[in-house]
């Protein structure tokens, strides 16, 4: 990795994880400390090296294009930014639309979705996990919304359904929120043919707990 980018110095492998016979994903330290990842695909012949990152931020791989069950969230927190955890989520607003189809009025109202996971990260820095079944699930029934929602010459619709979104909130050891500066900063190198997603980081306003 380092001779296709000499920028990342990477110093140690942490490890090589496999996500399926073409993809690997591999954490690692650079020479001055940071965390960072490497994701690697099989093409042709042998191994290519699709991106390097020297921050350890979350990310969604999307191994097979809009397949979510083939998706996996990876990240390398650097231990230096205190995360004792990773709190994920999957959220979609709640609303509510008015359509008309063949002359036919209909009303329909979805409520919002907040489904969460947690990533300890007391025993190694890194991880690659599937996407969960439930969330695949969600995001395979807004692409058929999508799809059902395209327009016609006998139908229309006011609004439609806000788009589920990934984040995630590191914590510390006392569940409180900390922002990790070392694992959001830092430089990448890529062939742009790794389709990776971008998590935002949540606040606790972002959630809604209950009462």
């Amino acid at each position: 990795m380092n001779e296709y980018f000499p920028e990342a110095d990477i110093g140690e492998t942490l490890d090589i994880i496999s996500l399926n016979k073409r993809h690997v994903f591999i954490p690692f330290k650079t020479a001055n400390g940071y965390y960072g990842m490497g994701f690697w695909t099989w093409k042709g012949f042998g191994w290519d090296i699709q991106s390097v990152h020297t921050r350890g931020e979350p990310f969604v791989w999307k191994l097979d294009g809009n397949d979510p069950s083939s998706q996996y969230i990876v990240w390398n927190v650097d231990p230096a930014d205190g995360v004792s955890e990773v709190q994920f989520y999957l959220i979609r607003d709640r609303y509510g639309s008015q359509s008309r189809r063949d002359g036919e009025m209909t009303s329909r109202y979805m409520p919002r979705i907040q489904l969460s996971w947690n990533a300890s990260l007391q025993e190694r820095s890194y991880g690659a996990v599937p996407f969960p079944e439930d969330w695949a699930a969600i995001i395979e029934e807004e692409q058929w919304l999508t799809s059902e929602r395209q327009p016609s010459l006998f139908s229309w619709e006011i609004s439609g359904p806000a788009a589920a979104v990934v984040g995630w909130m590191p914590v510390n050891r006392q569940g409180a929120p900390v922002f990790p500066e070392r694992s959001v900063n830092g430089s990448s190198h890529s062939d742009g043919s790794a389709d990776l997603g971008f998590i935002t980081i949540l606040n606790p306003t972002d959630l809604e707990r209950p009462e």
